[in-house]
Order: structure tokens, then sequence, then C-alpha cells
């Protein structure tokens, strides 16, 4: 059985476990989830990306990925869990309370984290600005750049595909308290 052909309590349940044995996070706990998402939106988004590379070929050292990586991780907590109590979310409260953000809440917060993310003003807690760094050298960040820095928070990014700015359609099917609601948020920016 493929996960196309799962139901969705099967998709929820198996989602459940990933996140109690395998993340190790209470999976009915907004913040805990809300954390982990924080992580995985650093890794995918910043880390396993041609970064990887810059560090790989000695234009940045171990200290201090390290401290780009922990830094980014907390600033993207910071936002995720601001976005939460902005509506209305108590970070000890439980994962379905997602249930209740709308779409265009959701819509909203993907593009905070986009513009926080490839903002070429923003400062690396190296002290460097994105714009002033090699990982500007990369394919993918000039990619991101060309998608909208400049456009409206209420619209997709310029050049954003419309599956990327919405999410996968089996979105719909998943319920916000397997992470269907951050799954649709947080990963319409690969399709830049």
């Amino acid at each position: 059985m493929t996960a196309d052909e799962l139901s969705a309590e099967q998709e929820e349940h198996l989602v459940y476990v990933m996140l109690r044995e395998q993340g190790g996070i209470d999976p009915i706990r907004l913040g805990p989830v809300i954390d982990l998402a924080a992580l995985g939106l650093v890794n995918a988004a910043w880390r396993n990306t041609c970064v990887e590379d810059w560090h790989a070929g000695s234009r940045m050292h171990d200290g201090d990925m390290m401290r780009v990586n922990s830094h980014m991780t907390w600033r993207a907590r910071q936002i995720l869990r601001r976005w939460t109590a902005e509506n209305g979310l108590a970070a000890d409260g439980p994962l379905s309370a997602l249930d209740g953000v709308s779409a265009q809440d959701i819509e909203w917060l993907a593009v905070r984290v986009y513009r926080w993310l490839v903002n070429p003003h923003r400062k690396l807690v190296t002290g460097i600005t994105l714009a002033d760094s090699p990982v500007m050298t990369c394919h993918s960040t000039k990619t991101m750049l060309s998608c909208g820095w400049e456009d409206s928070p209420s619209k997709p990014p310029t050049g954003a595909p419309s599956l990327a700015w919405h999410g996968p359609p089996r979105t719909e099917r998943w319920p916000a308290r397997t992470g269907g609601a951050i799954r649709a948020g947080l990963t319409w920016w690969i399709g830049c």
C-alpha cells in the first residue's frame, strides 16, 4: 500500500506514530509540533540546500554553520510561535486547534516565513547580510529571490507555481491536527 492509498484516518495514524516514535514529541500538542516544524523548515529550506555545499567547500567554518543553523531555527520557532499566538492558539493546546485556522492565515504565515528566509537584508548571526554571503552565489537562492521578495503578502510570490503556493493536492485530505495546515503552509516554496 502506498501513501496515496491510505485513508485519511490511516494517514493521520501514520503521522501520529512517526511523530511520537521517530520525532520523539507529543503529536497531539501544538507546541512540540510547531518546534519540530521550525527545525524541519530550516533544515529543508536552508541547511540542506547549496548552503551545505558552501560549508563543505570551506566557505563557512563548522562553528559558524552551527551558529547560523541554531540561530535560524530559534528565529523560525519565534515566527511560528508568534503566528500561533496571533491566531489565538496556545502552545500547550491541542494540535487539533489548527483545524480552525483559515487558509488565508496559513498563506500569510507562508509569506512571512518566505520573506524572512530570502530577505537579502537579513543579517546572519555571523554579522553579514544574506546578500553579502556566499550563499547568494547559489542558484536556488537566486531563484528564490526572483520569486518576488517585494510582492504583497496577500498573494503568492511572483513566479510561484500554484502547486507550490497551495501545497500538494493531497493536503486537502489531511486533517489539520496531523500537520496538514503546517504542511500546506510551509511546503509551498518548493516550486520556487
